[in-house]
């Protein structure tokens, strides 16, 4: 198969948010590495996606509340098992919608 073909192949496989990766990286190493083997037109047809960086925080226990530490949303224990699935902390701040994995440490 010729080059050209495997990498039109690889660009219609399902897209998995952890397989984006910039366009215009993409078309600048075609152009580098295919010369005039790949369309890179074909490549700038191809349908971009909507993404935000991922904003990390974590959990605060302040004994009475848990705190976001990125909107400093207070949370009673009600609510945050409500939201919870089997009474963990939920993975995600209901507030600002911030990855609760640690903070900024874990970008």
């Amino acid at each position: 198969m010729r080059k050209a073909e495997e990498i039109k192949k690889a660009l219609a496989a399902p897209v998995n948010m952890s397989d984006l990766i910039s366009r215009s990286a993409l078309i600048e190493f075609a152009r580098n590495h295919f010369g005039g083997e790949i369309d890179c037109n074909d490549i700038a047809r191809f349908p971009v996606v909507d993404a935000a960086p991922v904003v990390h925080a974590r959990w605060e226990d302040d004994r009475m509340h848990y705190r976001c530490s990125n909107c400093s949303g207070l949370f009673t224990d009600n609510i945050l098992f409500i939201n919870s699935v089997d009474g963990d902390l939920p993975k995600y701040c209901p507030a600002c919608g911030a990855k609760m994995d640690g903070g900024a440490s874990n970008a």
